[in-house]
């Protein structure tokens, strides 16, 4: 048996494990076997704290955060963060010398508002523009911006959504070489 088939079986046993103890009160059990079947068959550890989930392999490690208004842990400082928007989520992921950071965020202010403070945060701070973009498309504005700053590099992609509020997406990549 290949192993991708091996690993795909494990995962599915250990699924069904899962919902079996699940359905008849034994969920802690089932969590922690389908956790050890997954570790056992792909090397990684995973570990779950609340609302955060780490997995760390042999080439790194990474963090995923669905709890509201938390920002993935080692964030640098020096990357802004739109201040009136809700972060619904973020992770990170270390490897290979570097560091990638992804916040997703929602606002309810304008598209041209969000991106202009972002430009204007990003020059004042000292980052440099590489690109920015805004246009629409069958009436959805969407836009990108991407900076660097020494070590760091930043991309925000912000669109509107059908209820006109925005999903704004961070993602800043540190150098740790």
């Amino acid at each position: 048996m290949s192993s991708f088939r091996t690993l795909r079986a494990l995962i599915v046993l250990a699924l069904g494990a899962a919902l079996i103890a699940g359905a008849t009160g034994c969920r802690n059990i089932a969590e922690k076997a389908a956790q050890s079947a997954v570790e056992k068959a792909t090397g990684v550890k995973v570990e779950e704290d609340g609302d955060k989930v780490t997995i760390q392999g042999e080439d790194g490690e990474m963090e995923i955060s669905s709890k509201e208004g938390s920002l993935p842990s080692g964030w640098p400082d020096e990357a802004p963060l739109y201040d009136k928007a809700q972060i619904s989520g973020s992770t990170s992921t270390k490897t290979g010398g570097q560091s990638y950071f992804t916040v997703s965020m929602t606002t309810d202010d304008p598209l041209d508002t969000v991106f202009d403070w972002w430009k204007g945060e990003f020059e004042s701070k000292g980052w440099s523009i590489d690109n920015e973009m805004v246009f629409e498309s069958d009436g959805v504005k969407t836009g990108s911006l991407v900076a660097t700053k020494g070590d760091l590099n930043s991309t925000i992609w912000i669109a509107e959504e059908d209820d006109g509020s925005l999903a704004i997406a961070v993602q800043v990549t540190q150098s740790s070489e």
